[in-house]
């Protein structure tokens, strides 16, 4: 159910998000980054790597959300990000007439560059450790009736299994444990 509180709070980490996706590789990289190979980090290369945090900021967001934790999930979670990356390199180097031609290798070189991978790991680390650390303190606090009955069961399965009584290794029955 959304509420204005839920859209303002949204809201607020979308520019939070905004900010950090633009700042951090700014600051990280400048404008004037010289490359292994002595070509300038362009528009092409500062894209990419704009592109890069927010694919995972996206896929850590949904991951966070996330109530179900299935086979089908895991299996489209991984296959986005891999085909991003996949169609990164290919549209890259793909024969596309109406490329640039400044965008040819960007993804190898932006992989192979340890200043992107220092703003991606920053802007990816930076957005979502809030939203992890209030969820995380929210449910430690303040748990939803599933939470706290999954808990609850939890300490029964527990103790349970610690009253059961104990069997010696000598005793022949291999079955499970009688109570």
């Amino acid at each position: 159910v959304f509420s204005l509180k839920i859209v303002l709070l949204w809201t607020a980490e979308t520019m939070w998000h905004s900010l950090l996706l633009y700042f951090i590789p700014v600051f990280a990289l400048g404008a004037g980054t010289i490359q292994a190979d002595g070509t300038s980090a362009g528009m092409w290369f500062l894209g990419h790597i704009y592109a890069i945090p927010c694919m995972l900021i996206a896929t850590a967001r949904l991951l966070l959300n996330s109530r179900m934790w299935n086979a089908p999930f895991h299996i489209w979670t991984w296959f986005s990000l891999a085909f991003f990356f996949a169609f990164s390199y290919f549209i890259s180097n793909g024969p596309f007439p109406t490329m640039d031609p400044q965008q040819v290798d960007v993804p190898p070189r932006v992989m192979a560059s340890v200043g992107a991978w220092a703003a991606i790991a920053g802007c990816t680390v930076a957005a979502i450790l809030p939203s992890f650390t209030f969820r995380v303190l929210r449910r430690q606090f303040h748990p939803t009736a599933p939470e706290a009955v999954a808990v609850a069961h939890t300490a029964i399965l527990k103790q349970e299994r610690d009253v059961r009584p104990r069997r010696s290794p000598s005793d022949p029955y291999q079955g499970p444990p009688l109570l």
